[in-house]
């Protein structure tokens, strides 16, 4: 999975864009680059002059599978020189360089070009092209972080698009938040899919492995935990879940699991399945989401491509407006990795089963998350929204917070704007988001507004905590279009 950027540059004879050298110098910055984001550079020899050379330079980038098509303004040019570029209907970048002095004639021309170019992708076409300004030498670090944001976004779209969601035995009853359209994701995704399978086949493939394959899973499993605290038989149970979901996912060509992971999984083998889920994201990296929620293993698989890191989701189960704080929880289906210094332990599901005479059920893996600033998000409305915050994860000396992977909120942040807790209270309730919150470490929130951006989707703003009612619409169209 690696994005691929083209670069053009253009300008007309009368300026100086050969003289300084600035499509060499562009291309030479830019291969750079290309090394240190992670990107795959196809760049145009030369430059484009005309409206006919950048027709002829158009048709051969067709083919390319570009995901970003930089057209840097080297000097002065015609916008006619532009269209046949905008026409590909490729997410383009806009770039213009300062002039070389600020005396006497003018060198280049090029931040006005720029200007005609950006204007001309809003203005000429009826529905506006998509396209990210950037401004500044390649060497300069504004245009390498404004341009890793960029690529990361787009490592966002891309590992959306190919996506291919393993969805075991459906929604888990009652969570009726957690539809969603196949088609619409499919369309909206530009590509993604969901693989129905029943829930009876992962049992039945898990009974396929002997009883030495699942105790040499079981066995690694044991080595990664600080405690176990749970019998020998749920770990081995997992396992074979474990083997099972990695049999499926390879049967399947998937890369992300949603699993209903009760009550049906109960009623058949009385086993909570989180630990394997666990493992299957720690192992193999491939996002594994409970409840079946789908839209939560691609808020997942999202978070982990942009972020390079380990994700999750989970629940805000506490909102302390007086101490302007909010608890993440679940009961424990988190990667061992996003644990704090204590590592993890392996305990028994703390509700499923604690009322009923053959339970308590395990094994979950029981973390708290390490501190350090982190993302909260949800991609939401059938792929039409998103939900984004930066926030920090602390160390609460006084609450401990629920069994379970669980870590507390604070310093919560929206487009560099403070959010309080109150807030973001009422910003969850009043536009009902659908109850499970992506986590990942690390702030890569001004990454996923740009990838917002790309998807044509409505980024859901934060609402100012009100006593009187609020009314949002959720489902108020993007009239953006790729």
């Amino acid at each position: 999975m690696t994005v691929r950027v083209g670069y053009v540059g253009v300008h007309i004879a009368t300026y100086y864009a050969e003289e300084h050298k600035q499509i060499d110098r562009a291309r030479t910055g830019l291969a750079k680059l290309a090394d240190e984001l992670g990107f795959e550079l196809i760049a145009r020899d030369g430059g484009v002059m005309n409206a006919e050379q950048a027709t002829a330079v158009a048709r051969e980038l067709a083919d390319e599978h570009l995901d970003l098509l930089i057209v840097q303004t080297a000097a002065c040019c015609m916008a006619d020189a532009l269209l046949p570029f905008a026409d590909l209907g490729l997410r383009l970048g806009i770039w213009a360089t300062p002039e070389p002095r600020l005396g006497g004639d003018i060198q280049l021309n090029s931040l006005v070009t720029a200007n005609i170019f950006t204007s001309t992708l809003r203005r000429y076409y009826r529905v506006p092209k998509p396209f990210k300004w950037f401004y500044g030498h390649v060497e300069e670090d504004s245009f390498r972080r404004r341009l890793q944001v960029t690529i990361d976004a787009l490592k966002g779209c891309q590992a959306l698009a190919e996506s291919r969601v393993a969805w075991i035995g459906g929604l888990a009853p009652g969570f009726e938040n957690l539809r969603f359209d196949q088609r619409d994701l499919h369309d909206r995704l530009h590509g993604a899919r969901v693989m129905p399978r029943e829930l009876r086949e992962l049992v039945d493939i898990g009974r396929e492995f002997t009883d030495s394959e699942a105790k040499s899973v079981a066995s690694d499993m044991v080595a990664a935990a600080r405690a176990v605290n749970v019998p020998d038989e749920f770990i081995e149970r997992n396992a074979r879940l474990y083997l099972a979901l990695r049999t499926v996912c390879r049967e399947d060509n998937a890369n992300a699991v949603a699993l209903q992971d009760w009550p049906q999984m109960q009623d058949i083998d009385n086993i909570s399945p989180l630990l394997a889920l666990c493992w299957l994201a720690e192992r193999d990296g491939i996002p594994s989401a409970h409840e079946g929620d789908v839209l939560g293993t691609l808020t997942m698989r999202m978070l982990a491509a942009v972020a390079g890191r380990k994700s999750t989701i989970m629940d805000i189960a506490v909102i302390d407006p007086d101490r302007d704080t909010a608890l993440l929880w679940h009961c424990g289906g988190s990667p061992h990795s996003l644990a704090d210094d204590n590592g993890v332990t392996y305990e028994f599901h703390s509700t499923l089963g604690r009322k009923q005479a053959n339970g308590p059920w395990g094994a979950v893996v029981d973390l708290t998350l390490a501190p350090g600033e982190c993302t909260i998000a949800y991609v939401s409305d059938d792929a039409r929204s998103l939900l984004n915050f930066r926030a920090e994860v602390f160390a609460e000396p006084e609450f401990s917070g629920f069994d379970g992977d669980r870590g507390w909120m604070r310093k919560f942040r929206h487009a560099g704007a403070e959010v309080t807790a109150r807030d973001l209270l009422d910003t969850v309730l009043t536009t009902g988001q659908e109850h499970h919150y992506g986590f990942v470490h690390g702030d890569i929130s001004e990454e996923l507004s740009e990838l917002s951006e790309w998807m044509s989707w409505r980024e859901i703003k934060p609402l100012q905590y009100r006593d009187a009612l609020q009314h949002v619409n959720r489902q108020q169209p993007n009239n953006k279009e790729m």
